[in-house]
C-alpha cells in the first residue's frame, strides 16, 4: 500500500499564497485599467494610432490579469477545501480510535 501523508499547514500556507497572488493580480489589473483610461482628453493627432495600440495592450493586460486573479483565488479555495476535508477525516479517524480504545 502506498504511504500518503499531508501537511495541512503547508496546504493552508499554499492557499494563502494563492490568495495573495490573486490580490496582487487585482491590483495589477487596476493599474493596467488606469493606463487604458488615462489621457483620454488629449488629442493625439498623428500619434493616435500609437496611443490606441497602447490602450489596446493595456486592456488586454487588464483582462489577462483579471483572469489570472480569478484562477488564483479558485486554486486557493480548492487548497483550503482539501485541507478542511483532510482535517475533518483525521478528526473522525482519531475519534473512532478513541472510542475503540475506550471500549477495550
Amino acid at each position: 500500500m502506498t504511504h500518503f501523508s499531508v501537511d495541512l499547514n503547508k496546504l493552508l500556507e499554499a492557499a494563502a499564497a494563492w490568495r495573495d497572488a490573486s490580490a496582487d493580480g487585482d491590483r495589477a489589473s487596476g493599474l493596467a485599467q488606469k493606463i487604458s483610461t488615462s489621457h483620454q482628453d488629449v488629442t493625439w493627432s498623428i500619434f493616435q494610432e500609437a496611443w490606441q495600440a497602447q490602450v489596446d495592450a493595456a486592456k488586454y493586460m487588464k483582462d489577462r490579469l483579471a483572469e489570472a486573479s480569478s484562477e488564483a483565488i479558485s486554486i486557493s479555495n480548492v487548497l483550503t477545501h482539501v485541507a478542511t476535508v483532510y482535517r475533518e477525516q483525521d478528526a473522525n479517524f482519531a475519534n473512532t480510535l478513541t472510542k475503540l480504545q475506550s471500549g477495550l
